[in-house]
């Protein structure tokens, strides 16, 4: 017996139910577990996770965009995670792809990094200043010190991490005699 209350089938704009998501579930886990080989399990997972890239693939994509062979893997590591939850995971794998196709030469480099420009441009933005754009507008800081803009001007702009002198102590004129000219 029927109850009115509780129809057999879903409304139309209920989405998925339970059993489907399940089924879906169990069907996913055993393809992935007794499937294939490890490159078609490894493109079931990037489908369902908007592609991927590990953190060594990550770094030495970096490497080829920045220019930079001493990148902090810490630094790495936290801006692949924030890439990833910007939605860059997809494009990240598609420009990890290009560029490894490219060869050597810096315009080739380029030519490729140019199919996933705002992945790339998201990419750089990390290294060199240390901030992703989010999702809603937000800024997540992923490093500061680590963060290329302080090596590439080591060698005569210290960075700096906290305001130096006494309260005001902008408010005098400088003493020309410390100055590097």
């Amino acid at each position: 017996m029927r109850n009115e209350n509780h129809p057999a089938t879903p409304s139309a704009g209920a989405g998925i139910d339970r059993r489907t998501l399940l089924a879906g579930s169990f069907a996913l886990g055993a393809a992935l577990f007794l499937g294939g080989t490890e490159g078609a399990q490894a493109a079931q997972l990037d489908a369902l996770t908007g592609g991927t890239v590990d953190l060594p693939a990550f770094l030495a994509l970096s490497q080829r965009l920045t220019g930079h062979d001493d990148l902090d893997e810490d630094h790495g590591a936290a801006l692949l995670e924030a890439l990833r939850g910007a939605g860059h995971g997809g494009a990240l794998a598609n420009l990890h792809t290009a560029v490894r196709a490219a060869g050597a030469a810096p315009e080739a480099v380029a030519a490729a990094a140019a199919g996933e420009a705002v992945a790339a441009r998201a990419l750089l933005r990390g290294w060199y200043v240390g901030l992703v754009a989010m999702p809603g507008g937000q800024e997540r800081l992923v490093g500061y010190d680590t963060a290329l803009m302080a090596a590439v001007t080591a060698d005569f702009i210290p960075l700096r991490s906290f305001c130096g002198g006494a309260p005001h102590f902008w408010a005098a004129p400088p003493e020309l005699d410390d100055l590097p000219l």
